[in-house]
């Protein structure tokens, strides 16, 4: 069993399952290929969309939060998995960790420097907009109460405005992304 509520079977989808099931299929299928992690052989969906499809409903505006926080302009794809890596550090979700660790390696992360974010040590050789994903992450998820002036501001001095508001965003969107993960204990996919 990959979660509490189970996996579900493509052939015995509702036709409202089937409507989840097609748009998160085709979301994951072109941002990351046929990956293992995301779907099976058998076509079961893993992870937070494996998840989605037990609440359809959800499932077009999960995806259309994920799209519209790609295509907000300002935050590299190396700074944005420091921040994902930092949420899967702080809130222990086993699949997240991992279908982002593995992410992160396919962006020229080194496994030195992910140990790094995940014993919640910033390493010293990331860019500056890695730096800072990580500090506002770290800050985010460790202290209480609004981010600090002085973090948001270097923030935006380095990733511009709206870099560091799909920042923000982020962060938040993946601690709900884990909280689902945490909540239903969703276990990393067997490799085969």
């Amino acid at each position: 069993m990959s979660s509490r509520l189970g996996l579900i079977d493509p052939a015995s989808l509702s036709v409202e399952q089937k409507e989840a099931y097609d748009i998160m299929d085709g979301y994951t299928t072109q941002r990351y290929g046929e990956s293992p992690t995301i779907k099976r052989e058998d076509g079961c969906l893993l992870g937070p969309f494996g998840v989605q499809l037990h609440l359809p409903g959800i499932a077009q505006h999960f995806v259309g939060i994920g799209k519209t926080l790609l295509a907000v302009p300002g935050l590299s794809a190396r700074a944005r998995e420091v921040a994902i890596n930092v949420v899967g550090a702080h809130t222990k979700a086993a699949y997240e960790h991992a279908a982002h660790a593995r992410a992160a390696l396919t962006l020229g992360f080194s496994k030195a420097q992910l140990d790094e974010i995940e014993s919640g040590v910033c390493p010293a050789d990331l860019g500056d907009d890695e730096k800072v994903a990580f500090d506002v992450a770290t800050e985010l998820l460790e202290r209480p109460g609004p981010l600090r002036e002085d973090v948001w501001q270097r923030a935006v001095g380095v990733l511009g405005n709206s870099g560091a508001m799909v920042l923000v965003q982020y962060i938040g969107w993946y601690r709900y992304i884990a909280t689902i993960l945490n909540g239903f204990d969703v276990q990393v996919p067997e490799s085969r």
